[in-house]
């Protein structure tokens, strides 16, 4: 028997038939692996923050004693359900920029300090939710 030579044409040929049986072979036996994982995946519940998951309590409602210089007269009218010229009023505020000065802004316009100032905010809201 007369010894046939591989060409090229038939070496490309066996390639391509080893590549498609091995591309067959790890669709038949890994794919549907995969799919079981990810649908194990897309399951399982979402890896949280310890902080998040240990939130069992209402958050704390605020009072005036948590009343900071950063806040502006709008979130503090806000957060404590003031009437929006309640503590322009109160406090004789004449800046403009009310009600989104902010507590440290009141102080610089009043040229006092940031301190007294707060104090000052402090006890107007608590003469407001007090009925005073």
């Amino acid at each position: 028997m007369p010894h046939k030579k591989i060409t090229r044409d038939h070496l490309l040929t066996l390639v391509i038939i080893i590549l498609t049986i091995a591309i067959g072979a790890v669709t038949f036996f890994l794919l549907p692996a995969a799919t079981d994982e990810a649908r194990q995946l897309h399951y399982r519940p979402l890896p949280f923050p310890r902080w998040r998951t240990q939130q069992n309590r209402p958050l704390a409602l605020p009072t005036p004693s948590t009343i900071a210089v950063w806040m502006t007269f709008d979130y503090l009218n806000k957060i404590f359900n003031l009437p929006p010229d309640y503590l322009k009023t109160s406090l004789n505020i004449t800046d403009a920029r009310y009600p989104f000065l902010t507590v440290n802004g009141l102080a610089r316009e009043q040229k006092q300090n940031a301190t007294g100032t707060l104090k000052m905010v402090e006890q107007a809201i608590s003469n407001h939710l007090n009925g005073k």
